[in-house]
């Protein structure tokens, strides 16, 4: 136990206790809560320890899984420089969007779109004579290719 001890004057230096820690405690609640908490990790359900064997168990429950399947498209793109080369791959048709305009931003060219919906964008360079032209549409997957359209032979060009 500890109290706070205060100089007597009329004791010659004798000290008198003026406050009891222990009552303290207990009157500003601290011990009730103590008790709770302590109740409360009594009645908590203990946290199973894992034996050897359950270990052996997931260890050899384990699934080896390769990311890079070589069949799934890879949908990572530069936000800051997209490639808008002919097969390049978007996850979706609103980033595909995104990157197009970044693409215009980058290479300082206006963009104009022809024609554009939830499935298909056609776009070209809105400069005077330009013949660029972009082109693209959702796959079956969901996700956009880009192609180009060639003035000069009247072709869509597409390489996978």
């Amino acid at each position: 136990m500890i109290a706070l001890l205060l100089p007597d004057v009329n004791d010659d230096g004798d000290a008198t206790v003026a406050v009891d820690e222990d009552k303290v405690y207990e009157a500003m609640g601290f011990k009730a809560a103590d008790e709770r908490a302590e109740e409360a990790a009594r009645e908590a359900i203990p946290i199973p320890t894992m034996t050897a064997e359950m270990q052996q168990d997931m260890s050899e429950a384990i699934v080896l899984v390769d990311d890079n399947v070589e069949e799934e498209p890879m949908f990572e793109w530069d936000r800051d420089n997209p490639d808008m080369s002919v097969g390049t791959c978007y996850p979706s048709m609103d980033d595909f969007r995104l990157a197009v305009r970044q693409h215009a931003i980058v290479k300082e060219f206006e963009l104009g779109t022809a024609h554009s919906d939830k499935k298909r964008f056609r776009g070209h360079c809105a400069a005077l004579g330009c013949p660029w032209i972009i082109r693209a549409r959702t796959q079956h997957d969901g996700s956009v290719r880009v192609y180009f359209f060639c003035f000069c032979c009247s072709a869509d060009l597409i390489f996978l």
